[in-house]
């Protein structure tokens, strides 16, 4: 029985998974490292080219070095990549520690669909709580694979929800149960160019 209620669950979350929003003007723009990495850099691009971008700051985490292209689009800023941050929770939690010290009321990261949920639960949920910070998470479209209404169709849409709830489950266990470091030493080593 729990198998069943382990399976619908996991059937159901894709139905939930997405936690994007429109983009709005912001203070900070944040790209996420990882698989889709190349996706992540376009969008973050397209939205920087759109204007969103009003502070000083962008932020590529997971990466050790900008793509020149990259280097010149952006160059009137101060890009900040860092390799330091081993995961989406650690991540987030620099990211945290990076506002509160700079000073920022306002964020975008940008990252994929399914991956959405799994960012706001750990900003929601794990480290300082910023609460004049206004977080807005705008995803990649994954060449158009991910739809809600039929993600239950597509085999990797299926494979990415699972991953998805696995990965929330194990992050929470492991900085709450396991992990006693403190949030606060995690922090976003810098390499700006």
């Amino acid at each position: 029985m729990k198998l069943i209620i382990t399976i619908f669950f996991i059937l159901l979350f894709g139905f939930f998974i997405n936690k994007t929003s429109t983009p709005k003007k912001t203070d900070l723009l944040v790209c996420l490292g990882g698989d889709n990495y190349k996706k992540r850099l376009d969008k973050t691009l397209e939205l920087y080219n759109e204007g969103y971008l009003t502070g000083d700051y962008i932020i590529f985490t997971g990466i050790k070095n900008l793509e020149y292209k990259a280097k010149q689009i952006l160059k009137n800023h101060s890009i900040i990549v860092t390799n330091n941050l081993e995961n989406t929770m650690e991540e987030i939690i620099g990211i945290k520690n990076f506002i509160l010290k700079n000073n920022i009321h306002s964020i975008i990261i940008v990252t994929d669909i399914p991956h959405s949920y799994r960012v706001k639960f750990f900003w929601d949920n794990f480290g300082i709580h910023l609460e004049n910070v206004t977080l807005t998470v705008v995803g990649t479209d994954l060449n158009g694979s991910w739809k809600e209404e039929i993600y239950l169709k597509n085999l990797s849409s299926i494979k990415y929800t699972f991953l998805e709830s696995i990965k929330i489950v194990y992050n929470v266990i492991l900085y709450t149960l396991f992990r006693k470091q403190s949030f606060e030493s995690l922090e976003i080593k810098e390499n700006i160019f």
